[in-house]
Parts: structure tokens; sequence; C-alpha cells
């Protein structure tokens, strides 16, 4: 199986340049809780895991 490289930033009012925008996807995340780390309700309770058995589902999707 290959190894696809991942890069993710974060930050606040970033800009990419042209070169990059083709290369990248642009993502906004709002978790409609004050502590979204503490969230036990998703569809799949071993999370973690389940997004290591689909990564390449994942990464293909997106």
């Amino acid at each position: 199986m290959a190894v696809e490289p991942v890069v993710v930033a974060s930050g606040n009012n970033l800009t990419l340049k042209a070169d990059t925008m083709r290369r990248g996807v642009h993502i906004r995340l709002r978790p409609d809780t004050e502590a979204p780390e503490a969230r036990d309700d998703f569809k799949h309770p071993n999370l973690l895991g389940w997004v290591r058995e689909n990564r390449r589902e994942l990464v293909r999707a997106v």
C-alpha cells in the first residue's frame, strides 16, 4: 500500500497563493460546541480506528 503525504495547516486569515490553491482543499470545521474534544456521540464509536481503516477512501473522497 502506497502512503500518500498529507499536510495539515490551521490558522486565522490564512492566504494561499495560486500554485498552492490547486493542490489544497479548504475546509471549515464548525463543531457547534464549546468543547469538541469532549464529544462521544460519533457515528463510529472507535472513530480513530475507522479512519485508519478507511483512510484511502476518505482521502480519495476529498
